[in-house]
């Protein structure tokens, strides 16, 4: 099943992608974290062939998955460039693929995904006509207050859900 969800950003048009597999009772997830900082170069004649990728990736980071620090198995990959950041995070999660993909359409879920990221300092969402609207509140170091956060906001909804 892959899910892609769009993010619409000051009239450009960003990815966020959302693939996955399941493997055995492991579901393996690859998440393109966008943040406003950030470019996703795939367009959609360019991106990775949902399932059949992240078996591939899967069978590549087992070893660095198993060495994982985490309570829930991850490995993160990240480039950057003179003008963007890429973040790439594969996990296993140990629950049935439809509960995990159920709550991955809420956005307060997202929300939670989000505040992960040390720069995150809040995420606020609402319902819009026919889209949720993220509110992300940024900052530059971790110490600083929220009223110091630039604010990223996101048009959050699902473009396409099918088996893979």
């Amino acid at each position: 099943m892959v899910l892609k969800i769009d993010m619409v950003i000051d009239d450009y048009r960003k990815y966020c992608i959302l693939a996955a597999r399941v493997l055995g009772l492991s579901l393996v997830i690859s998440l393109l974290l966008l943040f406003g900082w950030c470019e996703i170069s795939y367009s959609d004649d360019s991106l990775p062939a949902g399932s059949e990728f992240l078996v591939n990736k899967y069978g590549k980071i087992l070893k660095e998955l198993e060495k994982s620090p985490s309570a829930v198995p991850f490995y993160l990959e990240s480039s950057v460039s003179k003008s963007a950041s890429h973040v790439d995070i594969y996990g296993t999660i140990e629950y049935p693929f439809n509960m995990v993909i159920n709550e991955l359409q809420l956005p307060i879920n997202w929300c939670d995904i989000l505040l992960l990221h040390f720069k995150v300092r809040a995420c606020t969402y609402k319902k819009m006509k026919d889209t949720w609207l993220l509110t992300i509140y940024n900052v530059d170091k971790s110490s600083d207050p929220l009223e110091d956060a630039d604010q990223l906001e996101f048009e959050y909804h699902i473009l396409a859900q099918q088996p893979g």
